[in-house]
């Protein structure tokens, strides 16, 4: 606060007896030369109660006689009867002499502030801004309901005539902030929970919002600029006639063109006409609300609570990301990215501009299970800081390798790029990018297909290998991931129980012949040649004897070397597709992809695997497997440590032709059966890597930590080839 900026102005609660006081920045101590005015009674100042949506803004200059003064939006009594707009009282910082009355919103007066939670305030040019949510006074004779508001003073408003309105403002003007999913009928999330300037054009503001905690809940974030805001101010006022009338537009007829426009700065507010003051006080309602940048959010969410909001600039390439932090109520954070496409503009796309695109990049965990309470960001040292109730965490920004552990997460990051050499992720720097890849607008959907990681594994006759559908980030919930799988269930047992061609679109073929709607979130495994696996293909239903999707969807492939069908002796390619086909008001449309190669060759009876996971996966990883035929199955197992089925190296007359093929076959019935009675499959394989060092693995669910091992018997008896490339849209 002071000039030096050695010095801070620090406002409590003090046991609802509100004290405000300066402190010396570098240490926190309380500073003995206060300026006057702070320090001497923080009514009207600072907040009774913790839980008070409390602001506060330092305005040096621009105030009458130039003095400083503060700003707030608070309220002066324990229950809150009298919420204010205040500006402290104006004295002369060299001779200690008060020369001007604090001024404040009249008491009492709800067309002014009902029940008000304030969120932010910004000096701008010739007013200072106040945002906040408030019962909304136009809806009343329809129910209660909650607007969101932007509200101004001037700074030189020095209240009216002494002895009338002296010590309340002549300025005083509100509007309604839009943020809404546009349509016929809008869907409006009416309560806006923080603000953030952005730092690098101070005339965008970027908010988050959110709907009733009573109803269906969700979030989103929008962003207003101060033209929108001055145009909505410059605009009509709204009144009501009678208590029971409509809130309707002023007519223009009735304001004094002779007149300055009322709200607005002038020299000296107390010459202002008796006329024009009492129109000001009983019309500080604009009639138009302010619409948000390009009449869409940036980004929406249901389900989610969100609280605060800050932002990040970066350009890379000569295109500009803007980079929401967004908390939440369960301590995660959302980082966004947002972009305007290659020649388009910023703002609507009326007149043939381009929308803005956006997409979630990462949710960080940050003070889970503590709601995120304030964050703050140093573009300088590129760190977030994020605060709860007890506690505070700084996550560097550039951290880029522990953050993300694959190609697809990585590329998507600004901040990161994927080293094509090390294959590992990098803080991305537009002065070295040679070898480092990064994609964050996902124009090049195949970016990651040439850097998977590889690892071997080792199995013997008759072992099975686990085809997983892995997901992390977008089924969150146990429920969720329940809903998705019964719904699924259903859907499949209404199809019939053999491969079916898909000549079109793969949504009809799957059940719609059945009358049955295609559920959100649906899963689906298809066949397809491998000369052209993007084309339309053939549905892999479930079939106990050759198909079993497990408990986490993964395809289970029982004696995959059996002829006909889909193996017919040529290449074959499998995809497996994720779709949200009922995308409503509260979805995102976000598309990740997810690449999932299988490869089955008699050539040195060699499976490989390689595996993409989607973004918010946990893991990147590519197995090579070996199925090997051992002539004492039992001793082979002890050896390389495995797990083994105890009948593998029986004999059995109908297969010596086919060495392991019996034993596979008896495990692959025992696992059907295991389904069918206890409607789990678990396996297990030991994966041996490079370095000989043994390992356990099983398949995590990553949204309700359960392990769930898909299983397949392998054999290699028929000369096929399989690849089976997993799709993921969500």
């Amino acid at each position: 606060m002071s000039k030096s900026g050695d010095r801070l102005y620090v406002c409590g609660t003090n046991a609802y007896n509100p004290r405000d006081y300066m402190v010396y920045a570098n240490n926190l101590t309380i500073s003995p030369d206060a300026m006057y005015g702070i320090g001497s009674g923080a009514q009207a100042e600072c907040p009774f109660d913790p839980e008070d949506n409390s602001t506060a803004v330092w305005v040096a200059s621009g105030n009458p006689s130039d003095a400083p003064a503060l700003y707030t939006g608070t309220a002066t009594d324990f229950n809150k009867a009298d919420p204010l707009i205040f500006r402290t009282e104006l004295y002369n910082q060299t001779t200690g002499h008060k020369i001007h009355d604090a001024k404040r919103t009249t008491k009492y007066d709800s067309k002014l502030l009902d029940k008000p939670n304030f969120v932010g305030s910004f000096e701008i040019g010739e007013y200072v801004y106040f945002f906040f949510r408030e019962s909304a006074v136009e809806y009343i004779n329809c129910g209660k309901s909650i607007y969101s508001r932007v509200a101004r003073v001037c700074k030189r408003d020095n209240g009216f005539k002494p002895q009338m309105y002296e010590k309340v403002w002549t300025t005083f003007l509100k509007a309604r902030l839009n943020c809404s999913i546009p349509g016929e009928f809008p869907f409006y999330f009416d309560e806006i929970q923080s603000i953030y300037r952005n730092p690098y054009d101070d005339k965008k503001f970027h908010a988050v919002f959110t709907t009733s905690n009573n109803g269906i809940t969700g979030s989103a974030i929008c962003t207003f600029s101060l033209d929108a805001i001055q145009e909505a101010f410059n605009g009509k006022f709204k009144e009501q006639q009678s208590s029971t009338a409509a809130w309707l537009p002023v007519p223009s007829y009735k304001l004094n063109q002779n007149e300055p426009r009322p709200g607005t700065c002038v020299d000296d507010t107390q010459a202002l006409s008796d006329h024009l003051v009492t129109f000001i006080r009983g019309h500080p309602l604009m009639d138009s609300a302010v619409s948000n940048d390009n009449g869409r959010p940036v980004f929406y969410r249901r389900d989610i609570m969100f609280t605060k909001i800050v932002i990040d600039i970066i350009e890379i390439d000569g295109l500009r990301y803007t980079v929401y932090f967004v908390g939440t109520n369960t301590g995660h954070v959302y980082k966004i990215v947002e972009w305007y496409p290659q020649g388009g503009g910023s703002s609507s796309s009326a007149s043939g501009g381009q929308f803005a695109q956006s997409t979630l990049v990462e949710v960080i965990e940050a003070t889970v299970p503590e709601p995120v309470r304030a964050m703050e960001i140093s573009s300088r040292h590129k760190s977030l800081y994020v605060a709860s109730d007890s506690q505070v965490k700084q996550i560097n920004l550039l951290n880029c390798r522990q953050r993300h552990d694959n190609c697809m997460q990585c590329v998507r990051d600004p901040y990161c790029g994927w080293d094509r050499k090390h294959l590992e992720c990098k803080h991305y720097s537009p002065l070295d990018p040679a070898n480092l890849m990064q994609d964050i607008t996902n124009e090049t959907p195949d970016i990651c297909h040439s850097n998977i990681k590889h690892k071997d594994v080792h199995v013997t006759w008759g072992q099975s290998v686990h085809l997983p559908c892995r997901f992390n980030g977008f089924i969150q919930e146990t429920q969720d991931l329940q809903q998705l799988l019964t719904a699924q269930q259903r859907h499949q047992q209404a199809n019939n129980q053999y491969l079916q061609p898909d000549y079109g679109n793969h949504q009809t073929a799957m059940g719609q012949q059945h009358g049955l709607a295609q559920p959100a979130n649906y899963i689906q495994w298809y066949f397809h040649r491998r000369d052209n696996v993007m084309s339309p293909g053939y549905p892999v239903l479930q079939r106990r004897d050759k198909f079993i999707l497990a408990a986490d969807q993964g395809l289970v492939i029982l004696n995959a070397n059996e002829p006909g069908g889909y193996a017919g002796g040529g290449d074959v390619v499998v995809v497996a597709v994720v779709a949200s086909v009922a995308d409503d008001v509260l979805t995102c449309d976000q598309h990740i992809r997810s690449l999932l190669f299988w490869s089955l060759t008699k050539r040195h009876s060699l499976l490989r695997k390689a595996v993409t996971l989607d973004e918010e996966a946990d893991e990147e990883v590519a197995f090579e497997t070996k199925l090997e035929a051992p002539t004492e199955l039992d001793e082979e197992c002890v050896e390389e440590e495995l797990e083994c089925d105890e009948e593998g190296d029986d004999d059995d007359d109908d297969d010596e032709s086919e060495p392991g093929v019996a034993g596979s076959r008896r495990l692959a019935n025992g696992m059907v059966a295991s389904q069918r009675d206890a409607n789990l499959l678990e396996w297990s394989l030991v994966l041996q890597d490079k370095h000989d060092s043994s390992m356990f693995v099983s398949h995590r669910l990553a949204a309700n930590k359960h392990e769930s091992v898909a299983v397949a018997a392998a054999t290699t008896t028929a000369t096929t080839a399989f690849v089976i490339w997993l799709v993921a849209i969500w």
